[in-house]
């Protein structure tokens, strides 16, 4: 019968475990002790290949996409909600894609000019 207390032990193990785990992140996350980098590292992750294809089509075009032609955009990666999704806004030959949180919440912003991330309301 020793099989039995091994079955018990385990399960009850290994929710302690995932228990404990989810405290620890519920508990940072709540506490907004996570840098902003991990909080939102999909979002980064997902631009980096739309940035990749924006820098693709300036080198094959010698030109930024059309703000206004949402063909070329949808190409490269973006989504059209409201808006485009990231945001992206051509500032000359350069351009910036960012993303919002909520209304009145963080945004993160990526520009090519320093080809860096940064966080507004962090």
């Amino acid at each position: 019968m020793r099989w039995k207390v091994t079955l018990w032990k385990m399960p009850a193990y290994i929710v302690a475990v995932f228990a404990v785990m989810n405290v620890g992140w519920c508990a940072l996350s709540l506490f907004n002790v996570l840098p902003w980098q991990v909080e939102h590292w999909l979002d980064i992750k997902a631009a980096h290949a739309i940035i990749a294809n924006v820098e693709q089509f300036r080198s094959a075009h010698g030109r930024l996409p059309d703000y206004n032609n949402p063909d070329e955009l949808i190409a490269l990666g973006f989504e059209l909600r409201v808006g485009y999704h990231p945001d992206y806004r051509p500032t000359g030959s350069e351009f910036e894609i960012e993303y919002y949180y909520g209304f009145d919440g963080p945004r993160i912003i990526y520009s090519s000019e320093t080809k860096k991330w940064r966080c507004e309301l962090c």
